[in-house]
């Protein structure tokens, strides 16, 4: 087994006051019922991956720190930047909700989550719901939800990471978070990138000697990612901000797709030695993922016993994918775009000390848009609204727990 070295340099200034600052082993949560709770009363199966998580197993990317987390399996279909599918408690990967700051984060068109498209340099944290939570997130749910919170390092001043290891697996970010008033900020760039290598062993290339066989490619699976994330909260008065938020990024990379027919002239490759099936080419595709998620929120505590959060939200998904046989050409096998727009009103109130309501309304519009070269498809167009009202109970009586969740789509 090859040893990978990787050599870590790390640069932080942080202030004195967040070096005694010990680890909460009792966090507060809001993906449980969707409201803020302590992980020791959650009722479901939840568990939080915290910046210190992955500070400390330092990995390059999402998959890497969720295929640790039980009753999660992770399948890869290359190294970095290749597909990732998220298999929770035996659900299909389309049944596992990713949101990413509250945002649904997926390829509606492959009906897929791409959650290699997530820069793990720009998580803050990341909450686990295991099980199905149709009730509180609508469809998509039935397996579970993984929620990301990017970076929110508010007033810590500027912070560094540099990482160097095999490959040239390059990884940078620098951010700043300040605090001006009642208004905090805090803005990360980070630059990811890998030479990669060989999906396909080229050294177990076969033939058959009459139905031909796998011919395989030994060029590197290439990676490299631009990111960017910001938000800024403005304190209207105690109980009451307004804030926006922001998740940037562009992720290049080339990933093995094995055919016997070239997606561009349309020629099958050569038939066996004695006429057979032809052999199974593996050709390179070039894909650009383009990422934009953005919104706005106002959060109110309009008494002692009711709280208000509205939230204006869009995330933007666009896909591109370039074929050619060993070298990268710019003729376009497919593109798909996904632009989705969310509102939401989520209201809790506490009934008691130990019971709360929650009560919320949310409107999303879906639009995709794709076209296949490859399969000669005519440009595809759809659109979706879906409309939801949700609700829910959560009491505790000694040591006896009760939650409650509804909702109509």
């Amino acid at each position: 087994m090859k040893k990978i070295i990787l050599l870590n340099f790390v640069l932080c200034l942080i202030s004195s006051m967040a070096l005694a600052d010990d680890i909460d082993i009792n966090p507060i949560v809001v993906t449980g019922n969707r409201e803020p709770q302590k992980l020791s009363n959650v009722m479901t199966s939840i568990s939080v991956i915290t910046k210190e998580d992955i500070d400390r197993e330092q990995p390059q990317d999402i998959g890497t720190i969720l295929q640790n987390e039980p009753g999660i399996e992770v399948v890869r279909s290359g190294g970095l930047g290749a597909q990732t599918s998220i298999f929770m408690r035996g659900a299909e990967s389309h049944s596992v909700l990713v949101l990413v700051d509250g945002l649904p984060f997926s390829d509606q068109v492959n009906n897929t989550v791409q959650i290699e498209n997530i820069p793990i340099g720009l998580i803050d944290k990341i909450e686990i719901l295991r099980g199905n939570a149709s009730a509180l997130y609508g469809p998509g749910a039935a397996g579970g939800v993984i929620q990301i919170f990017t970076k929110n390092a508010a007033g810590i001043g500027p912070y560094e990471s540099i990482s160097y290891g095999s490959r040239n697996t390059q990884n940078y970010l620098f951010g700043y978070g300040g605090k001006f008033n009642d208004t905090t900020f805090n803005i990360s760039l980070n630059r990811q990138q890998t030479d990669g290598f060989a999906t396909l062993n080229p050294n177990q290339n076969y033939s058959d000697g009459k139905y031909g066989g796998n011919i395989s490619n030994p060029a590197n699976n290439t990676f490299y990612s631009n990111n960017l994330s910001a938000n800024i909260v403005q304190i209207i008065r105690p109980g009451h901000e307004i804030g926006f938020k922001i998740l940037a990024s562009e992720l290049n990379s080339t990933i093995d797709a094995t055919n016997n027919m070239n997606g561009i002239t349309g020629n099958f490759s050569p038939a066996g030695p004695n006429g057979g099936s032809a052999y199974a080419y593996d050709y390179l595709e070039k894909q650009n993922s383009k990422n934009i998620l953005s919104q706005i929120y106002l959060k109110d505590a309009i008494n002692n016993y009711w709280n208000s959060n509205i939230t204006l939200g869009s995330s933007n998904t666009v896909t591109r994918t370039n074929w050619n046989s060993y070298d990268i050409s710019e003729e376009p096998l497919s593109f798909f775009t996904t632009h989705q727009n969310n509102l939401s009103w989520v209201n809790d109130f506490l009934l008691t000390q130990n019971q709360t309501i929650l009560l919320g309304l949310q409107t999303q519009q879906t639009k995709v848009y794709s076209s296949s070269a490859y399969f000669s498809e005519d440009p595809f167009n759809a659109e979706r609204i879906l409309n939801s009202v949700f609700s829910g109970y959560t009491g505790k009586f000694d040591a006896i727990g009760l939650q409650l969740n509804g909702r109509y789509d």
